[in-house]
């Protein structure tokens, strides 16, 4: 029951994910701005005026967060060519059927190294501080 409750839950989500997805953004912001409103009348604000500023106010800050992305979206696709020369050159530059591999530093090549050496001894292990090797270079 729990396995097929879990999966009937997932699926129903997925079928609404369009319409949960502006209800709860709605929700947020509604959450967000009542305080506002409230804070509003107290002040001796009339409810109408104070309510139909809180909307203006959520409009203005969605238009800004839009235009906002936008801009970051400009800046991505300004960057692009950029990132794609680089990836033509490392593609040309590679053998073909080979690998794009990440360099690793020396010093981590060094103990990975001496981390997989492993001896193995009859005798009772030797935990003292002067048995112990760094596998850092002094």
């Amino acid at each position: 029951m729990g396995l097929g409750g879990a999966t009937v839950v997932v699926f129903g989500l997925a079928a609404i994910a369009g319409i949960a997805a502006p209800i709860l953004l709605a929700l947020v912001l509604t959450i967000c701005a009542h305080p506002v409103r409230r804070g509003m009348e107290r002040h001796g604000v009339p409810r109408g005026l104070a309510t139909g500023s809180v909307v203006i106010t959520v409009f203005v800050v969605l238009a800004a967060f839009v235009f906002v992305l936008g801009l970051a979206l400009g800046q991505f696709a300004a960057l692009l060519p950029q990132f794609a020369s680089r990836s033509a050159t490392s593609a040309r530059t590679r053998p073909p059927g080979s690998r794009a591999s990440v360099s690793v530093p020396r010093r981590c090549r060094r103990w990975r190294r001496a981390s997989t050496r492993v001896t193995y001894s009859r005798s009772r292990p030797n935990f003292s501080a002067a048995s112990r090797t760094s596998p850092w270079p002094s």
